[in-house]
């Protein structure tokens, strides 16, 4: 259960309500997840939606790498309502279902392609010792350029704060 109280749009301030509203019309559809506690803090929402419409439509990444990192970042979380948020969109990206169960069970995943093995080498080692050494980035740079390596850090820092909101919040699952 959800540490956020359900509130009805009638107990909402202006601005919040507008935002509810303007969410629920949107491509969200729904106010749910991170979405609930954004909501919250008008100005915040904006930003996050934003953001989110950046990071899933404007990039120069290839969809399944973008979606590869919010994985490892989502997973390092254990945050299981972004993990469910994405789990299918990253095989529709065309990541490897085996690929992203070996995410979901915390083993470093069979990955076939160069690209992929470099965003899952730098992720994973940027979170896990705080710093990628002068190879990894060196490898990531090759795989994706420097622009790249930028979005994808900020792909990375981004969901871990979705999965801060939610682990903070004890947002449930969908399912």
């Amino acid at each position: 259960m959800s540490r956020l109280a359900s509130m009805s749009l009638d107990q909402m301030p202006e601005d919040q309500r507008r935002r509810f509203l303007e969410i629920t019309a949107g491509p969200v559809s729904t106010v749910r997840g991170p979405f609930g506690a954004w909501v919250r803090s008008p100005e915040l929402a904006d930003h996050m939606i934003a953001t989110i419409r950046l990071l899933r439509d404007r990039l120069s990444l290839p969809a399944r790498l973008v979606e590869l990192a919010i994985l490892i970042a989502v997973r390092h979380w254990d945050a299981r309502y972004a993990w469910q948020a994405h789990e299918g969109r990253g095989v529709q990206a065309g990541l490897d279902p085996e690929a992203v169960a070996a995410i979901d069970e915390g083993r470093k995943p069979p990955l076939h392609k160069a690209d992929e093995a470099a965003v899952y080498d730098f992720c994973a080692e940027l979170q896990e010792n705080r710093a990628v050494s002068a190879s990894t980035y060196a490898k990531a740079v090759e795989a994706v350029g420097e622009r790249g390596v930028v979005e994808l850090t900020a792909a990375l820092g981004f969901y871990a704060m979705i999965a801060m909101t939610v682990k903070a919040f004890d947002i449930p699952t969908t399912g």
